[in-house]
């Protein structure tokens, strides 16, 4: 995501929360004003009215959209959005509508600028870039919900994100050759494709997943194979019969509370004191006996001809007792595999600029257990953790910090003016502008390693130069 900036003396990019449609309000003490976007008018306007609702004046008039005003700290001008140029740009004028100026200029969209009281040294506006795509542009606080059938958890985000919207629960469901989309991809979301949706909403997706447990069985046992790769948390399985004269049901957590990857448990329908090997198990991590009727779900001997597979009270498959084999999928403990995420952390700088940024195409940058070690004198050993929300002082992000997605960035820089744009082209999900003397990259500093627990330097950057520095995440 690149921004080009015009009036750069009053300017400066920032990530605040969105001002949705609807205006804001800005008191002054002898006149109260409101500010707000109405399409009365057949398009979208900027009006100002009293307190009381009178003397409503349209300030733009253009046969273009305009959105999201707000009125600046000393009440004197207006910032706004404007597609009034064939994209949506970032525009200034006065209260009564005058002198409007362009302040963005680029291809890709700006859009939700607000104001903030002044602090003296900072800049005036600040501007919370919209990442979007041409085919889902965001306008007016809502996003295009795009099409995820057939992208990566990680990749789906990515492009939610960028249109204003946010991955929301996830459910699974076995790939079959009759799925929508390959394995391992989405196959259905809960807000059709090409459906508005208010900026922050968040879409439900259905991933469909490859078998990565069996169950195999004879008239006398059963064996829970385990290949997820993962630990399963066996106190959230359950086996019950569907149909037959009498119930028949089993706890997994009779085994055990957990099971090792690559391991099994088998169950008998009679006393054996050790277990049977098979085939598609190379290590019985469990085996017990039950001559208990009630628990024999998969023998039939009730008349039933079929059972089910549940994890945390959601089915995850019918089993045919007759078939002596039946293929699902199941979640690890960790809700999925370590291929997921990225086996490094990617920094890029400059003298005056830092991003953190997920070079991957489709999996996660964890970065919940991430610790940056500043080592300035000025605040020396002072832990940044990057991954904390809490550290960007609350700003709504339309995304997640503690875990970036395909080619999003954290945005720091050491408060000079016009650095606008990060080091390396990212998705910014937040902007984080620091005083000079705690600039951490000012000096070495250490990222802690959570995939090995050491402790690793990125060094100075060079005038001049970009620098990178990539570590063992």
């Amino acid at each position: 995501m690149k921004f080009s900036i015009k009036n750069k003396k009053f300017v400066q990019l920032f990530v605040l929360g969105l001002l949705v449609l609807g205006g804001s309000v800005h008191a002054q003490q002898e006149q109260p004003m409101i500010v707000f976007t109405s399409g009365r008018d057949g398009n979208q306007e900027i009006y100002v009215m009293n307190a009381d609702g009178s003397n409503q004046i349209n300030l733009t008039n253009h046969p273009a959209n305009d959105w999201n005003p707000s009125w600046s700290p000393d009440g004197t001008q207006i910032v706004f959005t404007s597609d009034r140029d064939g994209n949506t740009e970032i525009y200034v004028m006065n209260v009564d509508g005058s002198d409007v100026q362009r302040l963005t200029e680029n291809t890709a969209s700006d859009d939700h600028a607000q104001w903030r009281p002044q602090i003296p040294g900072a800049p005036l506006v600040n501007i919370q870039p919209t990442p979007v795509s041409h085919e889902n542009p965001v306008s007016a606080g809502f996003g295009v919900v795009p099409d995820l059938t057939g992208l990566g958890v990680p990749q789906a985000a990515a492009l939610l994100n960028r249109n204003g919207l946010l991955l929301g629960d996830q459910s699974n469901q076995l790939w079959t050759a009759l799925s929508p989309a390959p394995p391992n991809t989405i196959g259905a979301q809960s807000i059709s494709a090409g459906e508005q949706a208010g900026i922050g909403t968040s879409i439900d997706i259905t991933l469909l997943q490859t078998a990565n447990a069996l169950l195999v069985w004879d008239d006398n046992d059963i064996t829970l194979v385990n290949n997820t790769g993962l630990p399963l948390d066996l106190t959230t399985i359950r086996f019950s019969s569907i149909d037959g004269s009498a119930a028949a049901s089993y706890a997994a957590s009779t085994w055990s509370n957990d099971m090792r990857a690559n391991r099994c448990a088998q169950l008998w329908s009679e006393f054996r004191s050790t277990p049977k090997a098979i085939d598609e198990c190379g290590l019985i991590q469990y085996n017990r006996s039950t001559t208990n009727p009630a628990e024999h779900f998969w023998t039939g001997t009730n008349g039933a001809t079929q059972f089910n597979v549940a994890q945390n009270g959601e089915q995850r498959a019918v089993c045919t007792i007759a078939e002596r084999r039946c293929e699902f999928y199941l979640e690890g403990i960790g809700g999925g595999t370590n291929s997921a995420n990225t086996a490094y952390i990617y920094l890029a700088y400059t003298a005056d600029r830092l991003i953190i940024k997920n070079t991957s195409p489709d999996q996660w940058m964890p970065l919940a257990e991430t610790v940056i070690y500043n080592t300035l004198i000025s605040a020396e050993g002072t832990p940044i953790r990057v991954g904390d929300p809490s550290l960007y002082g609350g700003q709504q992000i339309i995304g997640r910090v503690d875990r970036l997605a395909p080619n999003q960035c954290i945005f720091f820089t050491n408060g000079a003016p016009l650095r606008e744009n990060p080091p390396e082209d990212c998705d910014v999900l937040v902007r984080v502008d620091l005083n000079p003397q705690t600039a951490f990259w000012n000096a070495a500093f250490d990222i802690n390693s959570t995939t090995d627990n050491q402790r690793r330097t990125c060094p100075v950057p060079k005038p001049d130069n970009l620098t990178l520095c990539i570590l063992p995440r």
